[in-house]
Formats: structure tokens, C-alpha cells, sequence
């Protein structure tokens, strides 16, 4: 990822990050003050095609005069518009406007950085409707000039360090926020923070940096969005929630359109969007579609978990390197949702209302899989839709899932510890997720703030009278709620009686006879088990070093990648042992090795071949010796790539490619297990791999140039 800062004769600013073909979703944009690391790597080229230049798209970083930009519409009555007696929204926790918010992602947060968001969220409330709504934004200074900014937050825990480790571990975290929080219209997509991370402001568009254009701005999106809240009516029960649904999808569609003025087409590879043209239309907040009428795929989005998270609907947004829709809950089960794609003519369309993971990727062009192919911070993160209801371009689905059964409640284990209790948390649903609460709120997927925790873990709290618990598994219905009872037989007073029955232990002179025990000396026999340290030959085949969990009773896996830094989610098939299936396609003679079925089968569907006189067989992830191969997919020559070495992603990335997952697991070229798999290159670009001599002669007949043993497969 890129960053670039750029000057202006008055105020410097960030710029955004260009995007592919008609589709804008700018990225967060950082600036660490006293450091320049991210003004470097702006201008890059692809393999096979360039990346538009990010100073190419920004000519100018004039900034428009606040006063001058927002023309907000009268609003009459505004105070008496509210809908919050109607709507169910999400739970408040500091005002009327947090019923548009999700926590869906807040769940997952570790405790500090739960802090952090809370300290953002109220600043960012106090600018909208709270102590702050009648006061200018101030501006602040860094290495590039100066911009308004929403304050200044506080990023350290109580030790006084960071929270966070490194400038994507930030972002990351504000991506979430922005996902879960479109109330704050005013945010555009800048930050600014400190080369430790220990603090971030926040970047606000320019023509919201005074109140009183703020105030007209902000009476004018509640206004709108109660109107169409009004329209759309209140789901009767959790099965209603799909026509409100489609009813608010239909709203958008009706009232907004695609703002094409700031697409450049010029490019092939893309368009760009610049500082000037987001401070005029405010592209990145739903502010543009609510009161403009005209936005890009942010807006589209933002604007749809405003509606739906109202409504009672949980809804999120999920980002791609070039695009951004969303996730929404209904019937207890996650489904996809594009209401810019929804809306790309005249013509009201549902091609992209409430689908699997799996049919919302399945695309027939290379720019479009990608575009709704989630960025990879996301997996593990983003709630996983496995289901549709049969929508088609023309028509919305109507029909929901049967539900498999209903999630069983958890079950708590309460014991006094001192002055605490300890709290043991299980769940008879194998697979489920369990959400607690100590605060006596209710606990939930998004609606509310809680907490997750795994069947079996415990937690120490003061007061188990206020800890509730609920449990969710997709496709499932939802658990009911379980209120935690002390189990324990009483409190201390009855129980510390009971111990004087210790004096018995004068009996315990009897365990004089325990001078018997000297036979547990033979117990030194248990130092054996120190053997079984001799299943640090253990660590040999459980490869623990790749694989953390696996499940295979949900079919995932979680992984360490050692290119992110960080785990990956994959398919069990992933991790395991089994054959790899070899694709050809006899129009760019490209290969294309997949261990998943439903690849396979499309790729069949579209042309290509199964050449499965050349499948072999990959390793188990868990074997010591596995070394991952990771994917990679370049979207100007629609190919893929695949190598086990860090350094030659880091570089295909560098050069434009995509990083797309981890492929599947093989034996390093030097191990003594398994048959070596040479790499094969074409000048004209493409790779093979194939452990067959005679495949590997013809080729080098053939001019292609044999650059040696890669890697060793069964």
C-alpha cells in the first residue's frame, strides 16, 4: 500500500489511493509524523501493465474554503423528526445516532484496544451531537503541513505504550471503526499519528471543519435518514427483516446514483479520485448519498448500515483493494450485499442481494473477482456467508434458509475465588461462538458490546450475578440467553463453619503411615513422562509451527503466514493432505493448480481443462517439514503465480500483484521426503511446475527456461 502527501499554496493534505476500473473506495491514508517511510512506494509498475501514478491523479491539492462548500437544505423542524421510539437500532452507549453503528468488530478486540475505540467513538460523538457539536474542528501540524482533524486520541494502554505494533495494525483497526460507525459523516479518510502509534487524529473533510456548517450538515442527515427509515417501516419479526431488507436496498436505489464525474476513465487500468473531488462531494461518507443523491460504492454502503442497523438489521461494511460493500444479518445467518453494483442502470436489479461468499466471487472478469474479493486483514474477521436466497438480476429472493436447529444455551460453572468468582463458560454446540456480558447487558453478534470467549475458558469477575451469555453458529438459530447462578453451595460464612471439622485432621497423624508414600518416590517414575518430551518428536509431524487450530467440524483452519505476519483462516482442504487438481486454459496457456472443488468446476464450466494425468499429491500442513506456497493473481494479465518464498511475494506485490491466500503446503526442495516439482519459466511470462522429465524436456525444446528444483510433493 501506498502512501503520498503533496502540497498546495495553502494547506497541505493527504491524497488517496487510486482505484481499478469504475470503482472508488479509497484507502486509509497515513501520515507518521517525523517519519517518510510511506511517501516512497506511490509510484509502481506491474509485470504486465502499469499502476496509475498516484501524483498523475492529484494535479492540484487545492482545498475548498469550508464555508463555501456545504449548501445543506433547509430543514424544517428538524428536532421533531426523531425516530428512535419506532426503530430498534443498535444498543445506546452514548447517544441517539449509535443506533446506525455495528460492534460486530468491537467484539473481537482485545481489551486496549476496546479502550482506544471507545475514546475515539466519544470524541467523534462529541463533534456530532454532543459537547463539542457547536465548536470548530481544530487543525493540526505535521511533516507534510497542516489539516482539521478530530482531536486528539489517546492510542497507549496502562503500561503507556502503543496498543498497537506497527502503522497496519492501526489502520486495520480504523478500517473497522469507519466500517462500524457511519454516523460520523464528517470523517474523511486521512490520518495522522505519531511515529509510535501512541497517538491518531483523525482527518475531517474540510467543509464540515465549523459547527455552524456542521450543525445545517448534521439536522440534514437525520432529517433524511429518518424520512427514509419512515418509508421503509420496522421489521415485525427476525424472518421481516428481509423485506425491509430489500426495501432499504430498493430506497437506495430509487434516491441514489452513481457519481461519475469523479471517475476518470482515461486509464484501462483503473480511475482516480481526487482530494479535491472528495472535499467537493464527499465520496467516502454517506453524506453524499443521503443528501448529494450521488456517490460511489462507500457511500453506497455506508448508507446501507445507517439503514439496516437501524432497522435492527446487523450490517457491516467490507472493503476489497478497490471496491466496498456489505455483510448484513438476517434470520440469524450472514448474507452479501452490493448496492452499487445493484445499482448500475436504469433498471432496479438484486444480481448482488443477499449471496454466499462463493457466488458473490464468481465472476467472469479478473477485475470484477477481484473488486469482491475481500482485503486479507479481513479474513478471519469479516463474518463468513455461506448461504443465499436465490436472488437473480431481475428479482429478489424471498425465500430464507431452514435454519439447521437452534444453538444450545451456555452453561456456567461459577466458584468463589476470595473476593471474586471464577466463571467457567461452555457451550454444547460444537462450532459455536459464545458472547458474554459482565455488565448485565444483554450480550450479541453487533447490536451490543460483548465479549467472546471459547467453550471451556473462564473469566474473573466481582459480581456473576451480571453475566449473561449467548452463543451463534451460521446457520443456525441463535441460543437464548443464559444468565450466570452461583453453583457453589452457599456463600464462605456456611462453608468456613464446615472447616473446623479440620480438627479432625489431629487424624492426620495417622498419615504417618504415609511415610508409605516414600513409595511415590517411585513416582520419579513420572520423570518417564519426561519421555515423552520425546514427543518433541511430536513437533515433527503436528506442524505446529504452520497450523494453530483447525475445526473440522466447520471445515477451517487457522494458519500462521509467515508473509502477513499474522494467522490466516482457511478451508480445512487447505491444510491437508490430498491431491491438487492442474488447470490449463488453452487461450493464454496459462496453469492453474487449486485444491477446491468448486474452482475446479467452474473453471471447467468456463473453458478450461483438468489435465488430471497431472495432479499429484501436497503435503499436510501439520507435517514439521510443510512449507506453505502462497497464491498470488496479476489483474492486467488475469494470471496466477505461486512460490514458497516471503521475498519473492514481497516483490510480486511490489510489482502490482495481487496476494491472494495460501495454496496449499509441499516439502522444501533440500528435504529428503517426496519428488521434486522443477519450475518451468516462458519469456513471454507464464510458469509451469511438473515433476515429469519428459514434460519438462519438451518444454525447454520449446524455449522455456528451467530454473531448477523448487520444491518436493508426494
Amino acid at each position: 500500500m501506498g502512501w503520498n502527501m503533496k502540497n498546495n499554496n495553502r494547506r497541505k493534505s493527504v491524497t488517496f489511493k487510486s482505484v481499478l476500473a469504475l470503482l472508488l473506495a479509497t484507502s486509509l491514508v497515513a501520515i507518521n509524523i517525523g517519519i517518510d517511510t510511506f511517501a516512497a512506494n506511490t509510484s509502481q509498475t506491474a509485470n504486465a501493465g502499469s499502476v496509475p501514478n498516484y501524483d498523475d491523479v492529484i494535479e492540484d491539492m487545492h482545498i475548498i474554503e469550508a464555508p463555501d462548500v456545504i449548501e445543506s437544505p433547509e430543514v424544517e423542524n428538524a428536532e421533531d423528526v426523531y425516530f428512535s421510539e419506532k426503530i430498534l437500532g443498535s444498543a445506546r452507549y452514548t447517544g441517539e445516532w449509535d443506533k446506525y453503528s455495528s460492534n460486530y468488530f468491537y467484539n473481537q478486540l482485545s481489551d486496549d484496544k476496546k479502550a482506544v475505540w471507545d475514546r475515539l467513538d466519544a470524541m467523534a460523538y462529541s463533534y456530532l451531537d454532543g459537547s463539542n457539536k457547536n465548536t470548530d474542528f481544530g487543525t493540526t501540524t505535521y511533516s507534510g503541513g497542516s489539516a482539521p482533524v478530530l482531536g486528539k486520541i489517546d492510542c497507549t494502554s496502562s503500561n503507556g505504550k502503543s496498543v498497537f505494533s506497527s502503522s497496519d495494525d492501526l489502520s486495520n483497526f480504523l478500517y473497522m471503526f469507519r466500517a462500524s460507525n457511519p454516523q460520523y459523516y464528517y470523517l474523511n479518510n486521512s490520518i495522522i499519528f505519531g511515529s509510535d502509534y501512541s497517538y491518531v487524529y483523525l482527518g475531517v473533510y474540510e467543509g464540515f471543519e465549523y459547527a455552524r456548517n456542521r450543525s445545517d450538515a448534521t439536522a440534514a442527515v437525520r432529517n433524511k435518514l429518518d424520512q427514509w427509515l419512515s418509508d421503509i417501516g420496522v421489521p415485525s419479526s427476525e424472518t421481516d427483516k428481509l423485506s425491509k431488507a430489500k426495501a432499504a436496498h430498493d430506497k437506495i436505489s430509487a434516491n441514489v446514483t452513481y457519481n461519475d464525474e469523479v471517475v476518470s476513465s482515461s486509464s484501462p487500468q483503473g480511475a482516480g479520485l481526487s482530494h479535491e473531488e472528495d472535499e467537493e462531494y464527499f465520496t467516502q461518507s454517506m453524506y453524499s448519498a443521503l443528501i448529494l443523491g450521488k456517490t460511489v460504492c462507500v457511500g453506497y454502503s455506508e448508507t446501507y448500515d445507517a439503514l439496516c442497523n437501524a432497522l435492527g438489521i446487523d450490517s457491516v461494511s467490507i472493503t476489497s483493494p478497490s471496491h466496498q460493500w456489505n455483510e448484513i444479518r438476517v434470520n440469524n445467518s450472514w448474507y452479501n450485499v452490493d448496492c452499487t453494483w445493484d445499482d448500475s442502470s436504469n433498471i432496479l436489479r438484486y444480481s448482488y442481494f443477499m449471496l454466499d461468499d462463493v457466488s458473490f466471487g464468481n465472476e467472469s472478469t479478473a477485475v470484477n473477482r477481484q473488486a469482491h474479493t475481500p482485503t486479507e486483514f479481513w479474513i478471519g474477521i469479516k463474518p463468513t456467508c455461506t448461504q443465499n436466497i436465490g436472488s437473480t438480476p431481475t428479482k429478489a429472493g424471498t425465500s430464507l434458509p431452514t435454519p439447521a436447529g437452534t444453538v444450545e444455551s451456555p452453561v456456567f460453572d461459577v466458584n468463589k475465588n476470595g473476593n471474586s468468582y471464577t466463571i467457567k463458560i461452555t457451550d454444547a454446540t460444537a462450532g459455536a461462538t459464545i458472547y458474554y456480558t459482565t455488565d448485565g447487558l444483554t450480550p450479541s453478534p453487533a447490536y451490543s458490546k460483548s465479549s467472546i470467549i471459547s467453550s471451556g475458558d473462564t473469566i474473573n469477575v466481582t459480581d456473576y450475578s451480571k453475566v449473561k451469555a449467548m452463543a451463534v453458529k451460521d446457520k443456525y438459530l441463535d441460543s437464548s440467553v443464559s444468565t450466570a447462578a452461583y453453583s457453589g453451595g452457599g456463600s464462605d460464612e456456611p462453608d468456613t463453619p464446615d472447616t473446623p471439622d479440620t480438627p479432625d485432621t489431629p487424624d492426620t497423624p495417622d498419615t504417618p503411615d504415609t511415610p508409605d508414600t516414600p513409595d511415590t518416590p517411585d513416582t520419579p517414575d513420572t520423570p518417564d513422562t519426561p519421555d515423552t518430551p520425546d514427543t518433541p518428536d511430536e513437533p515433527d509431524t503436528p506442524g505446529s509451527d504452520n497450523v494453530i487450530s483447525a475445526n473440522e467440524d466447520v471445515g477451517k483452519a487457522l494458519v500462521k503466514n509467515e508473509y502477513t505476519g499474522h494467522s490466516e483462516l482457511v478451508d480445512i482442504n487447505i491444510i491437508q493432505q490430498s491431491n491438487i487438481c492442474r488447470m490449463y486454459n488453452p487461450i493464454t496457456a496459462e496453469h492453474l493448480y487449486t485444491k477446491d472443488a468448486g474452482e475446479v468446476a467452474y473453471l471447467v464450466s468456463i473453458g478450461w481443462n483438468h489435465e488430471a494425468e497431472s495432479d499429484y499429491t501436497v503435503v499436510d500442513a501439520r507435517d514439521a517439514d510443510a512449507t506453505p506456497v502462497y497464491r498470488l493473481f496479476n489483474p492486467y494479465t488475469d494470471t496466477h503465480h505461486y512460490t514458497e518464498s516471503v521475498g519473492e511475494v514481497e516483490y510480486d506485490v511490489s510489482m502490482g500483484w495481487i496476494y491472494e491466500r495460501i495454496s496449499h503446503y509441499v516439502y522444501d526442495k533440500d528435504s529428503t521426503k517426496g519428488t521434486p516439482q522443477w519450475r518451468l519459466y516462458h519469456p513471454s511470462g507464464p510458469h509451469n511446475w511438473t515433476s515429469d522429465t519428459k514434460e519438462i524436456e519438451w518444454l525447454e525444446s520449446m524455449d522455456w527456461i528451467n530454473e531448477g528444483i523448487r520444491w518436493r510433493v508426494l
